[in-house]
Parts: structure tokens; sequence; C-alpha cells
């Protein structure tokens, strides 16, 4: 759907994609210690077979973070990775990846269709073996992350980031009215939880150039300015005194509830109410 506005001249901006922006959605966890290699294995033998049925493919996962050893003196290695991973591509194009490392499980998906079928996702896929792994080592946080991005139609130069976000928002800068070229923001806070401790928030605006999929990236023609929005919602059970310690996936899942709920919320006050509209996002339902 392309939302369009007439002033002094019209501006076009659509969602990346016909009935939402989402571009990818993550799901995390990260544990306090590491789990043994033989545990790790045990728990992912346990859905291997479900998920190759699915139409995953095994592959080495990547390191968490992308951490690199430097030794004085000596070039920057790659730790060793310890874990399993699966993903599942059609026509080239990665639709969904599960990775399990000793401290951390992590699902992700370039297909959002709505939350119930995410979170149903999770429970079938990772709740299993994040079972497993709750019950030799403690939760350290929960993160959830979505990618949105809204597209332009029309002369980059000509793009009013007035048309795809909010005026007066919170989470945005003030000068971003005023820019015809890119720039990029940042925000970060801690909210209260249902649960007691605090919930760090994080929203990134990036205005990028972008190329559709398909076009001849070479071709400036193919440009399209966009607006891309970065939200996570992060539990840091460790860093509460007394910490917090979930006990269960059930437990999780209900938390990751709320934070989609929280960055539905976000989301909402920093685009224009008419992408809102156009995406259909209703920050109190699912």
């Amino acid at each position: 759907m392309v939302v369009s506005y007439k002033g002094d001249r019209e501006m076009n901006w659509r969602p990346a994609h016909e009935a939402h922006a989402i571009e990818r959605a993550n799901f995390s966890l990260f544990f306090q210690e590491e789990i043994p290699a033989k545990a790790l294995n045990g728990a992912v033998d346990s859905i291997t077979e479900k998920v190759l049925s699915l139409g995953f493919a095994p592959v080495v996962p990547p390191p968490p973070n992308n951490v690199f050893v430097v030794n004085i003196g000596s070039a920057v290695v790659q730790p060793q990775v310890e874990g399993r991973g699966f993903q599942l591509n059609r026509s080239g194009e990665l639709i969904e990846e599960l990775i399990f490392q000793k401290g951390f499980i992590a699902y992700s998906t370039t297909r959002y269709t709505r939350w119930k079928d995410v979170i149903g996702r999770i429970a079938d896929l990772i709740s299993p073996v994040a079972e497993k792994y709750i019950s030799i080592s403690n939760v350290m946080s929960l993160k959830l992350e979505y990618y949105d991005r809204f597209v332009f139609e029309g002369e980059p130069g000509l793009a009013d980031f007035g048309g795809a976000l909010s005026a007066g928002s919170k989470y945005l800068p003030e000068f971003y009215r005023d820019m015809k070229d890119l720039w990029h923001s940042h925000v970060g806070y801690f909210v209260p939880a249902k649960g007691g401790y605090k919930r760090l928030i994080n929203i990134n605006v990036d205005a990028l150039d972008v190329v559709p999929k398909g076009a001849e990236p070479t071709d400036p023609k193919n440009s399209r300015r966009s607006v891309g929005i970065y939200t996570m919602a992060e539990d840091r059970f460790w860093s509460e005194i007394p910490p917090v310690q979930p006990s269960s996936m059930r437990e999780i899942l209900t938390f990751a509830d709320e934070m989609h709920l929280a960055l539905k919320q976000t989301l909402a006050e920093v685009i224009s109410p008419p992408l809102v509209d156009s995406i259909s996002l209703n920050p109190k339902e699912g």
C-alpha cells in the first residue's frame, strides 16, 4: 500500500512488503554459563528430525555477536564455534534460521506474517532445546528485535521524511524534518517490566538509499530512498538485585509477548499515522 500526501509536492511512502514493513525478526536467549558440548548436541538432536522435515538444512553457525580474539604480535583470529545451526532457504533466499551455541540460542525469520506464527515457531522449535539449557544454566538475557523498512516512491532527493515519520515523536531528533540527505539516529532507554526488572528499549532510524530486489544495483535510476527502523527490547535478568531467573520457556515466552507489544507501541510512535494505518498496526493486538 502506498501512502500519499499532497502539499508542495506529492510524497509517496510504502511499507517494504505488501502487508507489513518487517524485513527481519530475531529472538535470542543468552545464558550465564556455557553448557557442555554433549548436552548441547543431545538437546539439538531431540529436534533435528522435526527441523529437517520442515525443509531446514544443517549449517555451521556464526560466532555470537561477531566476536574476535586478538593476539598481540599475531593476526586476528576468529574463535572456534561450538554449536549447531539450521537454515531454511527458498530460491537462494534465507527464510528462517536456528542457532544453538553453548551459551546462546536464536531464531530469526525474513518472512514475518504475524506474531502468533513467530512465537508458535519459537515454542515448537526453540523451547525443547532451551528447556534443557535452562536445567543447566541460568538465563542471562532475552532479546527481541525487529527490522522495519518504508520506501519512498519517487526521486530520492524529493523524499520528505515527514511523510514517513511521526511529527513530534520523542524517539526522533528534530533535525530530520529539514534533512534532504541520508541520516541516522539512535535512542536507548530503560523501562520497568511486569516482572519487576528493567527492560532496555533501543530505536535506531536510518535514512538510506536502497535498490529493489532484482533491479540493477549500478543504475542510479533504481535507487530508492528509504527509512529503516530497528527496534529492540532486551530483558537483562542478570543485572537485577536480586537477579530475576526465568525457570521455564513458558515464562520466557510470556516475557516475549510483553516485549512484542512494547515494540509495536514504540513503532506506532515513530512512524506517521497514515503508515500506521497502512500496516494495520494496532499496538494493543498481537
